[in-house]
């Protein structure tokens, strides 16, 4: 399975990073997870891969936790 993510679409992106920082909690689907976000931190937000820490993934729900 694969997705096209807008490159344009920096408002997810932002929305996304920001949930995550402020709620521990990373809401997006399993496809969306790792490899996209280390891109946009890397590229788009200048943050360090670090900061962001994937300790579970729930396949069921598609949720991921952000430690």
């Amino acid at each position: 399975m694969s997705i096209t993510i807008p490159q344009g679409n920096l408002n997810l992106s932002r929305q996304v990073i920001r949930q995550c920082t402020i709620q521990k909690q990373l809401s997006i689907k399993t496809i969306l997870q790792r490899h996209y976000l280390e891109v946009v931190l890397q590229q788009k937000c200048a943050l360090p891969i670090k900061t962001l820490h994937y300790s579970h993934v729930d396949k069921s729900s598609g949720f991921s936790t952000c430690n």
